[in-house]
């Protein structure tokens, strides 16, 4: 669909939810999706790309219970690449361009003045190949941290997931992707084992839809073991100068550190330990994760030392699932 059509489109959408169409402004090319499972350090990132108050910023736009014109988006919504239902079309068009003004959205003080929009998001991953396919041009950042990682932190903040009602319920999500490890999924029986199963599922995905150049992949513990190689990177993804003012805010705490409530979050740098996850893993569960990682065509994405394997992701990109 076009730019005009689109722009049609949400007129009458605009006025059937009371939107204000003056923050839209159509230009996702000058936009940045930085996207990512939760807790696996987007708002550090975000930070970090964000060093120099370039970009205005908004924040997990897709939150169905947060956001109104998003309220019937799953949690993790799962879209097929060539779906052109308007009814996630127009919703994705007004948070991709900024016209979307909440308390949550703007948690961080937004400036309204033209400035390039950076989008932080953890419930996209699932529909990443769509924004690619119908928003073509805007650079898509997608970060990847360890699963034990990721799955400790979310332990230590109390946070629990339903795999069923997160993803399982999602018919075309099951049929494109999931039906074959259903006995995995439903098997989990503990909140650690979920949380591993969801970022396996939505690791995988965007992997295998994705292809070279349609996202810039960044792996949290290369960017913090080697800020120097990655970021120069990243910046040139995201059409921007790099400036070694950046490397000075990867010690800074992130907004979602929740005042060290959790020691192993995404700014458990601080520490000077990307592994310091370790310590709350037992054997058994690491057995369990690799097992699981297996499972999911993923144990080889980290490596013995959990270290990430650029050549083996990469390896993932645009293969079928079966393939896997």
């Amino acid at each position: 669909m076009c730019e005009a059509s689109y722009i049609g489109t949400l007129a009458k959408f605009w006025l059937g939810r009371g939107l204000e169409p003056r923050y839209i402004v159509p230009g996702q090319k000058r936009n940045v999706l930085l996207c990512g499972s939760a807790r696996s350090g987007t708002t550090w990132l975000k930070d970090i790309v964000n060093f120099a108050n370039q970009y205005c910023y908004t924040d997990e736009p897709f939150n169905c219970d947060r956001v109104k014109i998003c309220a019937h988006f799953s949690d993790r919504q799962y879209l097929r690449p060539d779906d052109n239902d308007i009814r996630f079309l127009a919703p994705a068009y007004v948070c991709l361009a900024g016209g979307i003004r909440s308390r949550w959205i703007d948690r961080s003080k937004r400036e309204a003045i033209a400035k390039p929009l950076l989008i932080k998001d953890v419930r996209s991953n699932l529909m990443l190949k769509w924004i690619r396919n119908h928003f073509p041009g805007m650079p898509i950042v997608m970060l990847v941290r360890h699963p034990c990682a990721v799955a400790v932190s979310k332990i230590k903040l109390g946070w629990t997931i339903d795999l069923e009602h997160a993803y399982l319920s999602q018919k075309d999500l099951v049929a494109d992707h999931l039906s074959g490890f259903l006995h995995v999924i439903r098997g989990a029986d503990n909140d650690f084992e979920k949380h591993i199963i969801a970022w396996c599922i939505e690791t995988r995905v965007p992997f295998t839809q994705l292809e070279r150049g349609d996202v810039h992949i960044v792996f949290y513990e290369s960017l913090y073991s080697a800020p120097e190689i990655e970021l120069p990177k990243l910046f040139r993804h995201i059409n921007q100068p790099f400036d070694s003012l950046a490397l000075t805010h990867l010690t800074r705490p992130s907004a979602t550190d929740y005042n060290n409530k959790c020691d192993v979050s995404a700014m458990s740098a601080r520490d000077g330990r990307i592994n310091l996850w370790r310590r709350h893993v037992s054997l058994a569960e690491l057995a369990s994760a690799d097992r699981i990682l297996k499972v999911f065509g993923l144990d080889q994405v980290y490596d013995e030392t959990y270290m990430p394997n650029y050549e083996k992701a990469e390896s993932l990109l645009g293969q079928t699932p079966e393939k896997i």
